[in-house]
């Protein structure tokens, strides 16, 4: 029997996504993870490894930047 979430799925990868009407998601910037309203634009998805909820974060200009090097 397979592992439905086998941790090399590729969904806990960064994936560019596109936001057409707002909803409400969890945004990750410099200071963690918070409930927001997201506004329509280009964000990057991943899936949460631990919440399985998934996690926005905006596209910077750089898109190779990860989250780590946001403290830079």
């Amino acid at each position: 029997m397979e592992n439905p979430a086998a941790p090399n799925d590729g969904v806990y990868e960064w994936h560019s996504r596109s936001i057409l009407l707002p909803r409400f998601g969890l945004l990750l910037d410099r200071n963690g993870t918070h409930f927001r309203l997201l506004m329509p634009g280009e964000y990057l998805v991943r899936r949460s490894r631990t919440k399985g909820k998934w996690l926005y974060r905006p596209r910077s200009p750089d898109r190779d930047a990860a989250p780590d090097a946001w403290s830079k």
